[in-house]
């Protein structure tokens, strides 16, 4: 009897011992695998930036590609820091569910308490942030209206609300439209209900204590927005991805500079090692309590934010592998961002960038760790096509039965075009195969039976969707 448990307990062990070694292995191989992918997109599509990927807490994957400086070659490192811009929004929530959870104020008071003299009516503070509120974008009307060097307060935001008073989009709460205004609003709110400036607000409560030593508000002065020790520069590409430019070099971007100053809907900047500690005290509850984080991570709107299912506050949320993906970009003047945490198997993926170079690669390290396929970015090189296979490529085209986009023919150059009219030009690589002329890793393709299309593909960084051609 005894030899029989102790044989059964060998094949138990050894059975154990195969399958932690069989995890490992699965393991090294998609840490590979998301290394050669990051490797050729830096390669071929100029990714400059920093990438973290952790399960369970524990990094797994940790690299940094390119420079922080691109003139003076100065190389990325673990404390480039990086303006995380809209992934700002869950600190300005948090900060609000901190004052809810004091007792200095409740989602459903309305602006008008704080602030009387803005002319917009029957707002309320969950409605601001869950994009639900119907303010106007502050970047539209302080980008129209505003001619200084200096950097844009919060104060001078709402100066200019009341003086131009820009046309609301939607009574409140009767639609959604993703607006940075309420973020603003929601940062000079926690200033008067605390006393306390935003930035030493969130600073003191939120950074000191998760010990997120590189992360901290710029605070920038006319003509100088590089006061963070390890900023990194950032650059803008120009329509094909090749070349690179400062932003305060191009002229049309001056009030985009400008608007960089305000605090509540981005200016944060960050480290990915220090967006990691973050998202850990979402699980542990070390900041926040239970409550408060499960309201965040909660399904507040139905509203498609980067391909989001819902939005919570400060928080995007998708149904994706079988998992539930809580997270937000962030972009602006050339930084791109991601930070996605994935719940059910505790993965969390961060991407930092400052050439504009991130969007998707998050997406696809994420398809990547849950075994799905991925083709590796590679080199696209035009060739010329004649008028009679260009045409096969034209027509509108539908994922999931919605429209998606067309592809037209104009005076001999094919060209994406989306609702909105937004146009970029395709180039062929082959008969089935078209390439996006705009540097990023997007392509087109077509399967053909004999003549006729049988399949259609739209490839985005690696990760392949099947759509149908209407016409």
């Amino acid at each position: 009897m005894r030899q029989n448990l102790r044989h059964n307990l060998k094949i138990i062990i050894l059975i154990i011992v195969l399958l932690l070694h069989t995890n490992a292995f699965a393991q090294k191989s998609k840490i590979a695998l998301i290394n050669n992918f990051a490797a050729a997109k830096h390669k071929y599509h100029n990714f400059n930036g920093n990438i973290l990927v952790a399960e369970k807490g524990r990094i797994i994957y940790r690299k940094s590609f390119g420079y922080a400086d691109l003139k003076n070659k100065k190389p990325l490192t673990d404390d480039s820091v990086f303006n995380i811009a809209s992934i700002s929004k869950q600190f300005t929530a948090a900060a609000v569910m901190l004052s809810v959870e004091r007792g200095l104020l409740s989602l459903d008071d309305s602006l008008s308490k704080y602030f009387p003299e803005i002319p917009y009516e029957g707002i309320t503070l969950r409605q601001m942030l869950t994009h639900t509120s119907g303010l106007p974008e502050q970047n539209e009307f302080m980008f129209k209206h505003w001619n200084s060097d200096n950097p844009v307060t919060n104060k001078d935001m709402v100066e200019y609300l009341i003086k131009y008073k820009p046309e609301a989009a939607f009574k409140p709460g009767e639609g959604f439209k993703y607006c940075n205004t309420g973020y603003s609003l929601a940062a000079m709110i926690v200033e008067k209900v605390s006393g306390q400036k935003f930035q030493d607000f969130v600073t003191k409560n939120i950074f000191e204590p998760l010990e997120m030593k590189h992360t901290r508000f710029l605070n920038p002065t006319a003509g100088n927005y590089k006061t963070i020790p390890n900023q990194t520069e950032n650059y803008i590409a120009d329509t094909e991805g090749k070349e690179f430019f400062l932003p305060q070099d191009i002229p049309e971007y001056k009030n985009a500079v400008a608007v960089t100053g305000l605090v509540g809907a981005g200016n944060i900047h960050s480290t990915a090692l220090d967006l990691l500690k973050w998202q850990e005290s979402l699980k542990t509850a070390k900041i926040l309590k239970r409550k408060s984080i499960d309201a965040m991570e909660s399904p507040q709107i139905k509203a498609s934010v980067d391909g989001s299912d819902a939005y919570g506050y400060g928080l995007a949320i998708k149904s994706i592998y079988n998992d539930t993906k809580i997270f937000h970009n962030g972009g602006t003047l050339g930084y791109w961002n991601s930070l996605q945490h994935f719940k059910n198997a505790d993965r969390t993926i961060i991407v930092l960038t400052n050439n504009e170079s991130e969007k998707g690669l998050t997406n696809a390290i994420a398809a990547i760790l849950f075994d799905q396929k991925v083709a590796l970015p590679s080199e696209h090189k035009e060739i010329k096509l004649p008028a009679e296979q260009m045409n096969k490529f034209v027509g509108n085209y539908e994922l999931n039965g919605n429209f998606a986009f067309a592809v037209e023919n104009r005076d001999g150059k094919l060209y994406r075009v989306v609702k909105n009219g937004d146009a970029k030009e395709l180039k062929a690589e082959s008969k089935t195969k078209l390439f996006y002329g705009d540097g990023t890793d997007r392509q087109i393709e077509l399967v053909f039976d004999k003549q006729t299309i049988k399949q259609v593909f739209f490839i985005a960084d690696g990760i392949k969707l099947e759509l149908k051609k209407a016409n």
